[in-house]
Order: structure tokens, then sequence, then C-alpha cells
């Protein structure tokens, strides 16, 4: 008896076949899946999303050592040099393909490229199949804050880079010991904290599984081969802010509360409050509790998945180790380091499921991610900075006086700028100030205005006899837009 197949059937089995030979070919993975990421990075990258701070505080130093200057920063004084990986990552590709707002943030997705990378690499040599690889992948590319982190030009893109190379280093020293690869290990953690200290709770946690290993074996090369590479980085950081940087003393932004300090419990308090107000009071909640909870997970499965155990026992000691001894400004970005270990149990845990249902549940949760990612792109998206940079450039000169929000650096990067951002440190008379200033930049949704020292420069400058409206424009992202051109009246300027 012949049993007829259905046209229906046929076209299920032959993507059946198709899926089953993409998930057989590793290098067809990493492209499908860097593709995917460049498709969402890359397209409006440059005004996906107004200009942060940070972003012009970081990228100044790496403009003035593309010039040949240095690491220096010029914009607010001070800063985005000390912890200088990432504007050594900027300044070189500056250097070769000039400076662009563009190019700046492409550092970023560079180091998203790579850990997608060194991610699949890792979950390969654990020997997890590709079938559950790709949803730890898929993962890395559609969860808001990693989506966030790689597009905007800021350090802790390439600090998750390096944080995955020396968990890659550091389980395969775990499952075959050798010096080499725990010698690897100390050289991404201390990368890790050169490029941002809040890396170091990922070092402390392994230094610490290295002691118990220690103490338990009588074995104490390890821990000297993972400490000497961080006892050199720690030493460059240290040189380089006292003799190259300046600093009198060592550097106080690592100096914690003591335990025995009657406000260390303070310390905490903020932190948990960091987390409230960032995570569950917040959009971020829709994947900030499924990010939670795929890291306790792996802590009930010791006997059924032991590496979702191991995963999730190193994530929350490196949570635990942030929570006792980080400070609470920015402590939110921790969790960039502790979801990597929710995206490797994704992998673990997907492997061991064999009810389609749940496949399909996290499936359709990470395809709600990336396309909650585009939303939210294309809902900020206005080509404001793209304009910003070709017609501000075109009105101000080269080695012009500028004071305006730290921001707005971006767009003038070839002036001598004043910054009246939160990180300013110069002095001034504001009565003398106009006299001093070649233009002034500002924008109605600058928060720095809310501070009356702020205020009342934006006061002087308007009211200044010498100061004219030269270029005005509206922006969703920015507000207003304001461009004054200053002329000194005993020195007016040419």
């Amino acid at each position: 008896m012949i049993i007829p197949f259905s046209k229906s059937y046929l076209m299920k089995s032959k993507l059946l076949a198709l899926l089953n030979k993409v998930l057989s070919h590793d290098v067809l993975i990493i492209v499908v899946g860097c593709v995917l990421f460049l498709l969402v990075e890359i397209p409006i990258l440059t005004d996906g999303r107004p200009i942060m701070a940070d972003e012009a505080w970081y990228s100044n130093p790496a403009y003035n050592f593309s010039q040949g200057n240095g690491l220096i920063n010029t914009n607010v004084g001070s800063g985005g040099n000390l912890n200088f990986i990432f504007p050594v990552i900027q300044g070189i590709l500056f250097t070769i393909f000039g400076y662009s707002i563009f190019m700046a943030r492409f550092a970023s997705v560079l180091a998203g490229l790579f850990s997608i990378l060194v991610l699949f690499k890792l979950l390969k040599h654990l020997k997890v199949p590709n079938r559950a690889i790709i949803f730890s992948l898929f993962a890395l590319i559609a969860i808001p804050v990693y989506h966030s982190v790689f597009r905007y030009a800021r350090p802790e893109s390439w600090a998750i880079l390096f944080v995955l190379l020396s968990l890659f280093f550091f389980i395969k020293h775990m499952q075959n010991p050798s010096n080499i690869h725990i010698l690897l290990t100390g050289f991404f953690c201390g990368l890790g904290f050169l490029t941002h200290p809040f890396t170091l709770s990922i070092s402390f946690a392994m230094g610490l599984i290295l002691i118990y290993q220690f103490l338990m074996k009588k074995k104490i090369l390890p821990l000297v081969a993972f400490s000497i590479p961080l006892i050199v980085f720690y030493a460059i950081f240290h040189l380089n802010s006292i003799y190259l940087i300046g600093y009198t003393k060592p550097y106080r932004g690592f100096r914690r509360i003591n335990t025995l300090d009657t406000h260390y419990w303070d310390r905490i308090g903020l932190n948990l409050k960091v987390i409230f107000n960032s995570y569950i009071m917040d959009k971020n909640v829709i994947y900030f509790i499924p990010m939670i909870l795929l890291l306790l997970l792996g802590l009930f499965l010791k006997k059924n998945n032991r590496l979702a155990f191991q995963s999730s026992l190193l994530g929350c000691l490196v949570f635990g180790i942030s929570l006792a001894f980080f400070s609470s400004g920015g402590f939110e970005m921790i969790f960039y380091y502790v979801f990597i270990f929710s995206i490797l149990n994704i992998a673990f845990l997907v492997n061991a499921i064999t009810g389609k249902s749940i496949l399909v549940a996290f499936s359709a949760y990470f395809t709600l991610m990336l396309l909650a990612n585009i939303y939210y792109d294309m809902k900020k998206y206005e080509p404001v900075n793209s304009l910003l940079e070709r017609k501000l450039q075109t009105i101000i000169p080269e080695k012009a006086t500028v004071m305006g929000p730290t921001e707005f650096w971006m767009f003038v990067p070839k002036t001598q700028f004043k910054s009246t951002g939160f990180r300013w440190r110069g002095k001034f008379d504001i009565k003398q100030l106009p006299s001093k200033i070649d233009y002034f930049l500002m924008f109605s949704k600058d928060k720095s205005n809310i501070h009356k020292k702020y205020f009342d420069i934006a006061c002087a400058i308007m009211e200044y006899p010498g100061s004219k409206l030269v270029y005005a424009s509206d922006s969703k992202n920015y507000g207003k837009i304001e461009l004054y051109s200053i002329k000194d009246q005993n020195d007016p300027i040419q």
C-alpha cells in the first residue's frame, strides 16, 4: 500500500533537513549570528540613540591619542583615560579611518562581534550542541542591556569580551590544569580591569576559587600564575594614574568602605536601591526578572545539570562580591557581567530540555526582545547626530574655544572645548566668562541646566552684548539646540 505524502509534510521535512544542515556547520552559525548582530546594530548606529555624556568622556582621550597628543582628556579636564584600553582601541580606529561618531561607536560593535565568537567557542569547548548554542547567541544579541552596550561608545563592551575570554581559559584550566591557561585567565582579567574596574568582581571570584583549591590540594602555582598578570596590570594602572595622568595620590575611586565601618550597610542598601530603581521599577524588568531566574535556577540543578549549577554559583559569587565591595555609583552596570552566566545557563538548560513547547517559548521571548530593541531604536531614531556633526563643523572653526554640554564635544572634536556638564573641573568667574569663549552651545533637555551655576552661565552668555545666535534647531532627543557666537567688545573674534 502506498501512503501519500502531502506537500506540507514534504515542505516541513525539507525545512527540518535544511535546519539540521545549518546546525551542523559551526562557521555558518557564527556568520549568521554576526550578520544578525550587525543588522540590528549598524544601520542607525550614529543616529539611533542620542549622545551620552560618557561617550564624549571616553572618546576625547581616544581622539587626542589619534592626533599624537597622548591619552589626555581635554573636554572635561580629567577622566576617561585611567582604565585606558577602550580609548586606545578607539584611538587606533580614529587613526586608521578618521574620527566620527559612527567610528567611536563602532569600537563597541567590534567587541560585540568578537564576543559572539568567544561565546560560541566557550560553549563548544563544553561540548554543548549547536542547537543549544544558538539560543545563547540569540540572547546575547537580543537582550536589551547587551544591545545597548554594544552600540554606545563605552568601555563595558570590551570589558564583556575580556570577561568571556577569561572565563574561557579559566574553564579550560579547571577541566585540565594548565599554567598557560591560568596565566591567560589572569591576562584577560587584567585587560578587563584596565577596561572597566567592575570586572574586578570576576577576578576576585576566580581568585577565591583558586585559593580554595590551594587550601585543599596544596598547589600554589596556579594561584601565582593567575596573580602575576593582575599585579603587572595594576602596576601599569598605578603608573598611568601617577606619572601620565598626574594624580598625586593613589586613585581614590577604588577605595571601598571596610566591613567594620558603620556606613558599610548603608552602602549595601544604596546598591540594592540602585537595582530596584534601575531594573525593578523600570521597563528593564521585562528582561531583568527572567535573567535573574535563569541565574538562580542553576543553583537547584547540582545533580541534574552540573554545568548550569557551576555557572550559577560563579555568577552569584560575582554578584555577592560586587554587592559587598563596590560603590553604588553605576552599580547597575555589574549585571553586564553577572548576566553572562545567565546566558551560559540558557545553552545548558536548552541542551537538557526535550519539550518543544519550552524551546518555542525561549525562541518567542528572545524574538520579542529583539523586536523591542528595534522598536526602541526607531522610536529614538533622529538624524540629528549626523546633521550636527556636519553642520557645526562648518560653522565653528578649528581651535575655537567652545563651551557646551559634554555630549556635544562629539560634534566639534577639533575645538578647544570646555564642558558645562557634570564632570566639568574648571573654575571661572561667570561675569568674565563670555570674554573667554568664542561659542556657546546649549540644548533645552540638558540636565545640567537644572543646577543654578549652569543656569547662570547660560544667562550670562545670552545677556552678553557680544553674543549672537548663529544656529538653532529643534530635536525630539535634545530639545531646542542653540549655538551662540561670542565676540568680545575689546578683542573681537576674527
